[in-house]
């Protein structure tokens, strides 16, 4: 019983400081976080490391949270050139949206496999853009259903770029493909408008500078490089860097030198810029996670302080636990040993006692010490041992009861009228067996009722077994 208790009490202890306030956190709070880590790499272009806090989130992501987490690999998976790593991670994505019924899901699936498509053309033999098309235009189809308004206009974007694609091959250009993309990409500008989604509105420049530049609009292109321009966030120095690129070509093919200069320049600082950045955030990762380790290392210190001193209280508390049963055993078993001598000495100096031992033991309460020991020498033989340990016994009780009798002032004849009562013998029966008169014996007990202070014979039995004396 105490062992299952100790064993109970070691595991509530281990669960208890095992547990963290970040085991707490729900699993989809950490989904998020950790998707949300990976964004922020991915935005200063560290996709290794945003890959890895995507890969994170895979592994917290319960049910259809894994399609989500695949397609955000997968994007990942195409800035780092990995299309075949990309096309099975977005199919998987694919099935579990599918068997989810998350139409939310299979159409930001759907969207992934168009760009993946759309990004693999390298040479006219490699380009898929027709099978894009067929993706991007069932995402469409979803997202115009469902009213997912921000990916309608995302995938209107993307159709324009396709379009795009599909005369990067042609010298000249296919001016009805051309037209074509022109037509996408203003329905979605339009969409964003509509409904005031300025950040998907902005999101449209750089596929419109695309736009411009494959049809040879480089006036209107350099317009659009510096529209981006003034939407571009101060410090997206990745975005400007970009820009001011297309807009150092822009000038070129204009033959506006000093502007293209001017630009570049623009672009040079843009571009150091954002590897200053770059370094900037990877740094404060690094002091982010020395200060986590760091934290988490006094944490796991504390823990196991906490853990040696729960252990020590638990095991002073079982020591004094065995100390209080050990005492406890000690009490009952001394206990135990005076019922046992006074069963012994009560047997062995009865009167009634078997007549074999009654006649080598007439009466314990008239010998001294050493004739006790010499009657239980004669009684047990050759057993030395056993007849000393049986003298010690009946030496200590046979002293006991006279003190217990002498307390109470009874001579030794009122003592063995006390005795012979305790075993259940009548007056009558008493008499006989002294040899004296029934008259006699309630005499004695008379006398026996007033030094035991009681007025009857179950008052006198029962100080007698208080006493010791029976």
């Amino acid at each position: 019983m105490m062992q299952t208790r100790l064993s109970a009490l070691v595991l509530l202890l281990g669960i208890a400081l095992g547990c963290s306030p970040r085991d707490s956190v729900s699993g989809a709070e950490s989904f998020k976080s950790l998707l949300e880590d990976s964004d922020r790499y991915a935005s200063v272009q560290d996709y290794e490391r945003a890959a890895d806090y995507a890969i994170r989130a895979l592994d917290a992501a319960r049910g259809p949270e894994k399609a989500e987490a695949l397609t955000h690999l997968a994007r990942l998976d195409l800035m780092t050139w990995r299309d075949g790593q990309a096309w099975e991670h977005i199919c998987e994505a694919e099935r579990i949206a599918r068997s989810s019924s998350s139409d939310s899901l299979l159409c930001a699936a759907l969207i992934q496999k168009g760009r993946l498509c759309s990004y693999s053309g390298i040479t006219e033999e490699s380009a898929r853009d027709d099978e894009a098309l067929g993706y991007f235009n069932d995402a469409l189809a979803i997202a115009s259903a469902r009213g997912y308004v921000p990916e309608e206009i995302d995938i209107y974007y993307n159709l324009s770029q396709v379009c795009v694609n599909r005369n990067r091959f042609r010298d000249p250009i296919d001016e009805d493909i051309y037209r074509q993309a022109g037509e996408y990409l203003e329905k979605g500008r339009a969409l964003a408008l509509e409904h005031g989604l300025n950040d998907l509105y902005v999101k449209a420049l750089p596929y419109q500078i695309r736009y411009l530049r494959q049809g040879g609009k480089t006036e209107d292109g350099i317009e659009c490089c510096k529209e981006n321009l003034e939407h571009c966030g101060e410090q997206d120095y990745l975005m400007r860097s970009q820009i001011l690129n297309q807009l150092v070509m822009m000038y070129a093919a204009r033959g506006l030198v000093e502007e293209a200069a001017d630009a570049h320049q623009q672009y040079t600082i843009a571009v150091q810029s954002y590897l200053k950045q770059r370094s900037d955030t990877l740094l404060q990762d690094m002091e982010t996670r020395y200060e986590s380790r760091l934290k988490q290392t006094r944490i796991d210190g504390l823990k196991i302080l906490v853990v040696m001193l729960s252990i020590m209280l638990l095991l002073l508390a079982l020591a004094a636990l065995q100390f209080v049963i050990y005492n406890r055993r000690l009490l009952v078993a001394s206990h135990n040993k005076d019922k046992l001598i006074r069963f012994i000495s009560k047997d062995f100096t009865s009167s009634s006692f078997h007549q074999e031992v009654a006649s080598k033991l007439p009466d314990f309460s008239s010998m001294d010490d050493a004739q006790i020991r010499q009657r239980c020498s004669e009684l047990f033989g050759d057993s030395a041992q056993l007849s000393q340990e049986v003298a010690d016994y009946i030496v200590t009780l046979v002293r006991e009861r006279d003190e217990a009798g002498s307390h109470f002032g009874l001579t030794p004849r009122e003592l063995e009228i006390v005795r012979l009562s305790g075993e259940g013998l009548s007056a009558l029966r008493i008499a006989d067996r002294l040899n004296i008169s029934v008259y006699t014996v309630n005499k004695h007990k008379q006398n026996i009722y007033a030094k035991m202070n009681v007025r009857n014979n179950a008052g006198m039995l029962k100080a007698a077994s208080e006493a010791g004396i029976i």
